[in-house]
């Protein structure tokens, strides 16, 4: 019998690669939101650390306080970039879902055709086997 060849190999072959790099993209676009929430934390420390300085002028005061208005500024604008992040974040694992449906169903098709190739030479051996059989009586 001749060797099991799938006809939608170079498909699932290119599913599969578009899936990786849908993974890829979303894994990157993950690790850009745990960045940007990463720097919240560090203004956030900055801030505990200024908050724990004594102030012994009223210039030192303004000047802490000048300080906090900013780091207050650097927050917020970081919280619109992270809602821009998770929004593509959720983008990119909408996108890689598919792409690896679309690979999974090409997957499920080229097992179903294994399993009937096999069936065949299951069913051409037998053929072979009873031909055998009935020239080996015959002789």
């Amino acid at each position: 019998m001749k060797k099991f060849k799938f006809r939608l190999q170079k498909v699932m072959d290119f599913r599969e690669a578009m899936e990786s790099l849908a993974k890829d993209a979303y894994l990157d676009a993950r690790a850009q939101r745990l960045e940007a929430e990463a720097v919240i934390s560090s203004i956030e420390s900055r801030r505990l650390e200024m908050l724990r300085e004594p102030c012994t002028t009223i210039d030192a005061h303004q000047a802490i306080e000048g300080m906090m208005v900013r780091l207050d500024d650097e927050v917020r604008a970081q919280y619109t970039v992270i809602s821009v992040l998770q929004e593509e974040e959720a983008q990119a694992l909408q996108h890689w879902q598919n792409a690896k449906k679309e690979y999974e169903v090409l997957v499920k098709l080229h097992e179903k055709a294994i399993e009937e190739y096999r069936k065949e030479e299951g069913l051409e051996e037998q053929k072979e086997l009873d031909e055998w059989s009935v020239t080996r009586r015959a002789a």
